[in-house]
């Protein structure tokens, strides 16, 4: 493959980047294609001139992908299984809560537009911040243990939230 699959891969190799999603990658079909330099992509596109999503793995990381879900032309879910730890730091802690803010916005169909506060919605849909979440999960450990995935965050959100929405809901 060449052109903005190859380029990606490149980048990948320079900056020693093991994952990387790309958007806008305007590819139409459902496919899994190795890319030159030990890499793989992962991508989903229904109109081949614009929108489409991809996941590029570094080899290592594409022999342990355990499920693809390719939701639409702007969301995929790439689940690996690997033995390794992921630690966050705070800028990752606070890019994560708010690219679930962003996915919560999403499924509720909320846009800026609407001009309802971030904090607001956090506190309808019963939503705490990731050390909360951090804390809560050790507290329970019943359903969950860190097991050294890398889909153990989207668990823990899970399993938090469904924790959070019993507990207000009783």
């Amino acid at each position: 493959m060449t052109g903005k699959g190859r380029e990606g891969a490149d980048m990948m190799e320079r900056r020693k980047v093991d994952m990387l999603c790309v958007q806008e990658t305007k590819w139409k079909g459902s496919k899994a294609r190795n890319i030159e330099g030990g890499f793989k992509l992962f991508y989903h596109g229904v109109d081949g001139k614009r929108n489409g999503v991809g996941v590029i793995l570094k080899e290592e990381y594409s022999k342990s992908v355990v499920e693809v879900k390719r939701v639409s032309d702007r969301v995929m879910n790439v689940k690996l299984e690997v033995e390794e730890t992921v630690a966050l730091s705070k800028r990752q802690e606070v890019e994560l809560e708010l690219a679930e803010l962003k996915m919560l916005r999403f499924s509720l169909e909320v846009t800026t537009m609407d001009r309802i506060r971030n904090e607001f919605i956090k506190e309808t849909e019963h939503v705490g911040g990731f050390g909360d979440k951090m804390q809560i999960d050790q507290a329970l450990n019943q359903e969950n243990t860190w097991d050294g995935t890398l889909d153990y965050l989207s668990q823990m959100f899970y399993i938090i939230h469904k924790h959070l929405y019993n507990a207000a809901a009783s």
